[in-house]
């Protein structure tokens, strides 16, 4: 039976916190923000890391502080982050912008300069290899940028689909396009996602769900996700840990 693994990019092949930080700390000053040093800025947006969702929210890591010197990201509810991004919705619209175009003239005019911001977790690419040529055709589901992803990933020498945020930012759109291109159930899909926010909404889609624990999320998202059923994957024991998926 064809079996597909769909895998998220940042957070569970890529580990990216450190280009987030210096492209989204220029657009946060582009923006007219003001950082208190860079040591602050690190320290913040490192903790908050796994609360965002998509480059939007990079905003709330530098804002909030800000305007709450003893907030501790690492202890922030996530309720509170969810009312955040409805509060300061007008001002991270904008920042979106400025940080999709920043990333973008980067991209395009210091890429090296750019990927050395950031890399594969250590172990992923073999493992990824490992999977593709013996148990399951692999392809990525990101809402980065299709060009992006794809190049940092030929760097590296590996050659898999991307489906980025051109094609959809909705990852259940991008599934079950995948499930009628191949021909597919849809438990035949596995989804591997860093973002309980980003799995939950597809449970009822039939596909397989499962948490790269490695990736940006809190003790607390990986225990609720065990509790729910959905399988906790670790880096270096990715196999193992699909076999609920592969056999």
């Amino acid at each position: 039976m064809r079996k597909i693994l769909a895998l998220d990019f940042d957070g569970v092949i890529w580990d990216s916190v450190r280009e987030c930080l210096v492209v989204g700390a220029e657009a946060y000053r582009a923006a007219g923000g003001r950082l208190l040093s860079q040591e602050w800025a690190e320290k913040h947006f490192y903790a908050g890391r796994p609360l965002c969702r998509t480059g939007q929210d990079f905003y709330l890591l530098f804002r909030l502080p800000a305007e709450n010197p003893n907030l501790d990201f690492a202890r922030f509810p996530y309720p509170d982050f969810i009312r955040a991004r409805e509060a300061y919705r007008e001002e991270m619209a904008s920042f979106e912008k400025l940080f999709y175009e920043i990333r973008r003239h980067w991209v395009l005019d210091r890429f090296e300069d750019w990927a050395n911001l950031q890399a594969p977790y250590s172990g992923i690419l073999r493992e990824i290899s490992e999977i593709s040529q013996i148990y399951a055709d692999i392809v990525v589901v990101t809402t980065k940028d299709e060009h992006s992803a794809s190049r940092l990933l030929g760097r590296w020498n590996l050659h898999i689909p991307v489906y980025g945020k051109e094609f959809s930012t909705n990852k259940g759109e991008v599934l079950k396009y995948i499930q009628g291109k191949c021909g597919i159930l849809p438990e035949q899909i596995c989804l591997v996602d860093d973002l309980l926010e980003n799995l939950l909404p597809h449970r009822d889609l039939g596909v397989r769900l499962a948490l790269a624990g490695w990736g940006y999320n809190t003790v607390e998202s990986r225990e609720w996700a065990k509790e729910q059923g959905i399988p906790v994957l670790e880096l270096g024991k990715l196999r193992k840990g699909l076999d609920f998926f592969l056999v």
